[in-house]
């Protein structure tokens, strides 16, 4: 992950310092870049922990189910 948001972040380091040449009035200081691509690079791990929160939650709701299943079982016996 970390590899791949580095490549990322040179990509497009290179591309703002194309739009600066053509367009200097829209970043008017590389922060103003890091600060766009840290908003986006949270926004990717917040997707991810997203991600494996659904992961959990369908686990964790298949295992209630399975116990469920079970108690029944177990209680017509």
């Amino acid at each position: 992950m970390q590899m791949i948001s580095f490549i990322n972040y040179q990509h497009l380091q290179s591309e703002s310092a194309k739009t600066q040449k053509h367009f200097p009035s829209i970043f008017k200081k590389e922060r103003d870049f890091l600060e766009i691509f840290e908003i986006v690079n949270l926004g990717n791990q917040v997707n991810e922990f997203i991600g494996i929160s659904r992961q959990i939650l369908y686990k964790s709701m298949s295992m209630i189910s399975y116990i469920r299943l079970k108690t029944l079982q177990f209680s017509q016996e």
